[in-house]
């Protein structure tokens, strides 16, 4: 059965806008994006002299938040700009394909929690595309027809497979798969060839270091994982990273030829770490490309991605803070922000 939702989804992945459509909303959120959780703030919370002194900058932000937990706090710069964003773009559903990651860490959780009998409660993110009390209803019924489709099938199948193994990584991966190829499709419903070659760069980021996980597992384990986790649809083919696994080659040199920017960017870099830092900020280079239009559905899509980097860099300083890092070491960690 399919959902109203799931055909509006659709529908929407199909429409191209019109960049006049967008002028006010671009406008608007140009004159904001200094404003809340920024590179000022973030600056602020990195020269703070301990965890006390961060939280006490991000906390004035949401002054009205009272005595928030930090999970509480990060989230709130991202669920923020979703609903600005919402309100301010007349083409309803145009980002929604931007939600499917938290979509996706819904379901995924949902089904653990029906499969073991616990309860989803704070292990939902409230900035998916649906309501967070439908995950568990999903998970439970064993209709996920309101995701969108390649969501729903992936969860479909992974709820199926983890009832006979228990094994996590079959619920993980092929719904991660499904979430960055259902991404890419809502990308290309925008019309935007900046947005589209973003979360190209992402998954080709994503598949890179899915691949380089995956080089350090057994030759068995390795070869199910790669068919359930790399996904199509980036510069840089699937099957090349997948047979520079099976071979013991070196994945970063396979993808060379394909994005020769990936080998740039990863040079000299040694840990997981690293590389996992160098590709966000090669996907951010991109997205600043986007960010440079000047009105248009890119200018939304740059205001998110910007609020989801910071939300995340906080999340570094807090963590570095807490752990009694310098500012220094804190800085190496943290991801690019140009807002």
């Amino acid at each position: 059965m399919i959902s109203i939702k799931n055909i509006r989804k659709n529908a929407v992945a199909k429409k191209r806008s019109k960049d006049t459509e967008y002028l006010f909303a671009s406008s608007y959120l140009r004159s904001i994006e200094e404003k809340g959780v920024c590179r000022e703030s973030l600056s602020r919370m990195l020269s703070a002299p301990d965890y006390e002194g961060a939280m006490a900058v991000i906390s004035e932000v949401y002054r009205g938040a009272g005595a928030a937990s930090e999970s509480r706090l990060c989230d709130a710069i991202v669920n923020d700009a979703y609903k600005t964003v919402d309100e301010v773009v007349s083409v309803e559903g145009m980002y929604d394909f931007m939600r499917y990651p938290y979509d996706a860490n819904n379901i995924k959780t949902a089904i653990k929690c029906a499969a073991k009998g616990i309860s989803t409660d704070g292990l939902m993110f409230a900035c998916a595309s649906l309501d967070e009390k439908e995950y568990p209803a999903m998970a439970a019924s064993g209709d996920f027809s309101s995701l969108p489709s390649r969501l729903a099938e992936a969860a479909r199948l992974a709820a199926d497979e983890y009832a006979k193994t228990g094994d996590p990584q079959s619920i993980d991966l092929p719904i991660d798969k499904a979430c960055i190829e259902a991404m890419l499709e809502g990308a290309e419903g925008t019309g935007s060839r900046f947005i589209k070659e973003a979360i190209r760069i992402k998954i080709d980021g994503i598949n890179l270091m899915t691949a380089m996980r995956i080089s350090q597992l057994n030759k068995d384990s390795a070869d199910s994982a790669l068919k359930r986790s790399l996904a199509s649809g980036g510069k840089i083919p699937a099957e090349v990273l997948a047979s520079a696994v099976t071979n013991g080659e070196d994945v970063v040199k396979a993808a060379e030829t394909y994005r020769a920017e990936v080998t740039a960017a990863l040079d000299g870099k040694k840990t997981l770490g690293e590389l996992e830092r160098a590709l966000d900020n090669l996907y951010l280079d991109a997205v600043y490309e986007a960010k440079k239009v000047s009105f248009g559905c890119e200018v939304p899509f740059a205001y998110l991605v910007s609020a989801e980097y910071n939300s995340k860099n906080a999340r570094i300083i807090l963590a570095g803070k807490r752990a009694g890092l310098s500012p220094e070491a804190i800085g190496e960690r943290m991801r690019l922000f140009y807002v």
